[in-house]
C-alpha cells in the first residue's frame, strides 16, 4: 500500500514538473518570436530605458517597446524614441516632446525627460517616419548588448531544444513503463491460469 501511494505522489510530481517545463518552452517560444517578428517585419522594436530621465514613468533598465508613424502625427507630450544630431552621442534618446514646429519637408522637435529640469540642448528634425513609445516593462534590467549577443540567443535555443527533447523523451518513457505494467500483468495473469 505504502508502495502504491509513493507512486502515485512521484508521478503527480512528474506531471507538475512537466507541465512548468512545457510553460517554460512555451514562454521562451513566445518571446523569441515576438522579438523575431517586431525586428524582421520593422512593427516595432525594444529599446531599453539606460538613464533615469525619464522616471518614475519610465525607470532604468524598463524594455520599452516603440513603434513607428509618420513624423506628421506626432503631438506635443508624446513620448518618442529618436537619435540626437550631431555632435552629440549616437544613441537612442527616449524623451516627451515638449515643442514642435513644421518646416516644409518635415516636422522639428524638441524634447526633454520627464525628470529633467531643461529641455534637451538639440532640435530633431524628424525623418518621414518617427518611433513613439506603445508599452513599457519595468524592472527587466537587460541591455541591448544581451538582447543583440548571438551567444544569448543560441543559449535561448539550446534551452529550448532541450526542453523539447526532454518532455518528448519523458513522455515516450511513460508510455514504455505503462506498456511494460501491462505486460507484466498479462503474464501474471497466464501463468497463474497455467498453474490452476
Amino acid at each position: 500500500m505504502h508502495a502504491r501511494v509513493v507512486s502515485q505522489q512521484r508521478r503527480a510530481w512528474h506531471r507538475v514538473r512537466d507541465g512548468g517545463l512545457a510553460l517554460l518552452v512555451v514562454t521562451f517560444v513566445m518571446l523569441a518570436l515576438f522579438v523575431l517578428l517586431g525586428s524582421a517585419t520593422d512593427l516595432f522594436r525594444i529599446d531599453i530605458e539606460q538613464s533615469g530621465s525619464m522616471a518614475p514613468q519610465i525607470p532604468v533598465g524598463a524594455a520599452v517597446i516603440v513603434a513607428h508613424e509618420s513624423a506628421s502625427q506626432v503631438y506635443l507630450g508624446q513620448v518618442i524614441a529618436y537619435t540626437p544630431p550631431a555632435p552629440y552621442p549616437n544613441e537612442t534618446v527616449i524623451h516627451k516632446v515638449v515643442k514642435m514646429q513644421s518646416v516644409p519637408g518635415e516636422t522639428i522637435v524638441v524634447t526633454r525627460g520627464i525628470a529633467n529640469q531643461v529641455n534637451d540642448p538639440w532640435k530633431t528634425g524628424l525623418s518621414p517616419r518617427v518611433w513613439y513609445v506603445v508599452g513599457v516593462v519595468p524592472g527587466v534590467v537587460w541591455t541591448e548588448s544581451i538582447l543583440g549577443n548571438w551567444v544569448f540567443q543560441a543559449s535561448v535555443l539550446v534551452t529550448v531544444t532541450c526542453a523539447l527533447v526532454y518532455l518528448n523523451s519523458s513522455r515516450s518513457s511513460l508510455h514504455s513503463r505503462k506498456r511494460n505494467y501491462h505486460r507484466l500483468l498479462t503474464y501474471r495473469s497466464v501463468r497463474s491460469s497455467i498453474a490452476e
